[in-house]
């Protein structure tokens, strides 16, 4: 699987486990940091800088705003993240595959 398909399906799984929407861009990077902690894979993948809001990922932030595999996952409202009616869909085959 391509380093830039991972990246997106996470952040998938973690947008399609939340109840409702992120505040921000910057929560997503938060979560995907603390997780990277626990997949060497992928916190290489990610690229993890200091930054004055936190850690922040370069890769992550490009992934979300111009997907490669997902192109119509994420939905944006003012600052908020979300998953698109599409992005669901993909969040239920990823989340109940047999």
């Amino acid at each position: 699987m391509d380093n830039s398909e991972l990246i997106e399906r996470y952040a998938i799984l973690l947008l399609g486990s939340k109840e409702g929407v992120l505040p921000s861009i910057w929560h997503l990077q938060k979560e995907m940091f603390l997780l990277s902690n626990f997949r060497k894979d992928l916190k290489e993948d990610l690229n993890f800088e200091k930054h004055y809001s936190g850690p922040y990922s370069q890769v992550l932030d490009e992934s979300i705003k111009n997907p490669l595999f997902f192109s119509d996952a994420f939905d944006f409202e003012d600052r908020k993240i979300f998953l698109s009616i599409s992005g669901k869909k993909e969040f239920q085959k990823m989340f109940f595959q047999n």
